[in-house]
């Protein structure tokens, strides 16, 4: 998938674009506060991926009915970038 930072959505292999639907904030016993934003395609219907991409057989709702989400942290998006760099420098 091919994330757009200007429109803050990811392009999926057959064109389809996922937006911003929602953001989650939960909290762990820890303290720690973890924002997830959600990520969803309007329509799946068609799409020669969709067994492949959606996962999770035991939904009720039938696969003909379901759309991709897509779950990212941000802050641990950039965190994973910082370490892969401290990682591959000299």
């Amino acid at each position: 998938m091919e994330y757009h930072a200007d429109r803050d959505s990811y392009i999926y292999r057959n064109g389809r674009e996922l937006t911003v639907t929602n953001e989650r904030r939960s909290k762990t016993a820890s303290g720690y506060v973890s924002v997830k934003t959600y990520y969803r395609s309007p329509d799946c219907t068609g799409c020669p991926y969709k067994t492949e991409c959606i996962k999770g057989n035991n939904c009720k709702t039938p696969m003909e009915k379901r759309n991709k989400v897509l779950m990212v942290s941000k802050t641990m998006s950039q965190k994973r970038a910082e370490d892969l760099e401290r990682i591959t420098s000299e």
